[in-house]
């Protein structure tokens, strides 16, 4: 019997040039809701034909069926997807992945950022001097293995950051943490308490945001160290696995191909309705327009604005428009003065006069 590989599986069917129509799904959206959040998704289920995958492989022989209606298929590009540990995780879409599967101490609310809330913290308090905060650990949270979530987790998640060092690393590092002294300001406290000293005090905000961020993911201990390779803190095993208690977990990952996640039966808040995301990658955004017309996707993520027209009309599609946050990169070379013209003139009014080769201070 082969190894089965869900990933290979999926990819193989759903690169199928047309699908074949082995099944209608109807419309019947009361009794089959299927919501979920993304830029474009179907409004109803009519006309929409989408195959499945019989999890089992006899003999090498795949059988297929109709899709489930609690999966649910969504292209979005996925090429610039290069880990999945959360301690390394420093790309857009590889956020918008592993935020789906842990939870942090800290957590915001998607409708208006300005407001935080605790997750795996119940609570927290700030010492006076405002250098020390004292998390208290939600007692009842399990990952997606069934292992409790203790304070344990918490301080090995963070030290591990820490200690790898990886890109997203200064998000925690600011704070003058260091492989030398997390030890000692990254501590237990009690089975479900947590204290982190920082080096000195910042607005609390500041500080409480950067623990929302994929970095101050919470891991499972103790699954990630049953892979640990040379004390590597299960480096390389978390990069094509999760260990997490967010509502999903990783089931299967091809690169540039398709990603898996199936729900998290531990998961301590709403269930989802969805038993399993399936995310194809399709960077054309006339193909995930086309894909999303003859409802072989849900969602559609990448639609530029001359598809987004077309599809304006459509009554059958439904476009959700949402915030999201972006890198705003320049480059100065304030040394070099920016040439007056023939007038003497230096240009506008305005600090500084945006150029092919960087941002130049103008001249007063």
């Amino acid at each position: 019997m082969k190894e089965f590989d869900e990933a290979t599986a999926w990819y193989k069917l759903l690169k199928m040039h047309r699908f074949q129509n082995f099944h209608e799904r109807g419309d019947h959206p009361k009794e089959h809701p299927k919501t979920v959040t993304g830029v474009i998704e179907r409004k109803s289920m009519k006309k929409v034909v989408l195959l499945t995958l019989v999890l089992s492989v006899i003999a090498g022989n795949t059988l297929f069926a109709a899709t489930p209606r609690d999966t649910l298929i969504m292209a979005s590009k996925l090429d610039d997807v290069i880990t999945l540990d959360p301690a390394e995780v420093f790309e857009f879409t590889g956020a918008e992945l592993t935020v789906n599967m842990y939870d942090r101490l800290i957590g915001y609310d998607v409708e208006d950022v300005s407001k935080i809330h605790g997750v795996v913290a119940e609570s927290w308090d700030i010492s006076e001097d405002g250098r020390t905060y004292s998390f208290k650990i939600v007692d009842s949270m399990k990952f997606a293995s069934g292992n409790k979530l203790t304070a344990d987790d918490v301080v090995f998640s963070l030290q591990r950051v820490i200690q790898l060092n990886k890109s997203p690393a200064f998000l925690l590092t600011q704070f003058g943490f260091t492989p030398a002294n997390m030890n000692e300001r990254i501590v237990k406290n009690g089975d479900y308490s947590v204290k982190l000293i920082i080096d000195k005090p910042y607005a609390p905000t500041f500080f409480l945001y950067c623990l929302t961020s994929t970095p101050g993911s919470i891991v499972d201990k103790q699954e990630v160290l049953k892979h640990e390779e040379n004390s590597d803190m299960g480096y390389g095993w978390l990069k094509t696995h999760s260990a997490g208690s967010g509502p999903f977990a990783l089931t299967s990952w091809k690169p540039s191909e398709i990603l898996i996640m199936a729900a998290n039966e531990h998961f301590h808040g709403k269930k989802t309705a969805m038993k399993r995301i399936i995310i194809r990658h399709i960077s054309e955004s006339a193909t995930q327009r086309l894909l999303l017309e003859k409802g072989d996707i849900d969602i559609a993520r990448n639609i530029q604005p001359d598809d987004l027209k077309g599809l304006a009309g459509n009554p059958t599609i439904r476009i959700r428009k949402k915030s999201q946050g972006c890198d705003l990169l320049s480059g100065s070379e304030p040394e070099k003065p920016v040439p007056e013209d023939s007038s003497g003139q230096t240009g506008p009014e305005i600090p500084h006069r945006l150029r092919g080769n960087g941002i130049h201070p103008l001249k007063r």
